[in-house]
């Protein structure tokens, strides 16, 4: 599998699998001997976990999301468009080729988004990341200014 994968009825994150995947990239920063912020929206999937060694919960404020979240700043657009670019790839490729149109499988699926979450350039997320006023460092001074 190319990516990590989880069926579950409703298709959506619940708490139970936000923790299981917590704890795993929890063990693995831990491992490696690296400690990382993760900044979370506060949807009810989202719950506070406890004893984590590695990573440490940042929740931000109700309603902010779509402001200063950098995933909403442009990142998951970026990758919807090379997702989205993979996929028209493969039908102008059948096209070419004379033959039928592709079924896009879950697996398909999986491909391509793995493969579209490798093509984000870095610069796409720290960008969204200053435009969601994290990392900057002007930014940072005109908070510590008002404060």
């Amino acid at each position: 599998m190319p990516c990590r994968y989880h069926a579950q009825k409703k298709s959506w994150m619940d708490s139970d699998l936000f923790e299981e995947w917590l704890r795993e990239q929890d063990q693995k920063f831990e491992s490696e001997g690296r400690k990382i912020t993760l900044i979370i929206d506060n949807c009810p999937a989202h719950p506070q976990i406890d004893n984590l060694k590695a990573i440490n919960l940042v929740f931000l404020p109700p309603n902010t999301t779509s402001k200063i979240q950098p995933m909403d700043q442009g990142v998951v657009r970026s990758t919807k468009a090379h997702y989205r670019s993979g996929c028209v790839h493969k039908f102008i490729e059948a096209i070419d080729q004379n033959k039928p149109m592709p079924t896009i499988t879950v697996l398909n699926a999986m491909v391509l988004l793995t493969q579209a979450w490798s093509t984000v350039s870095k610069e796409t997320v720290r960008n969204c990341f200053r435009k969601g006023g994290i990392g900057c460092k002007e930014q940072q001074r005109m908070t510590l200014l008002r404060s």
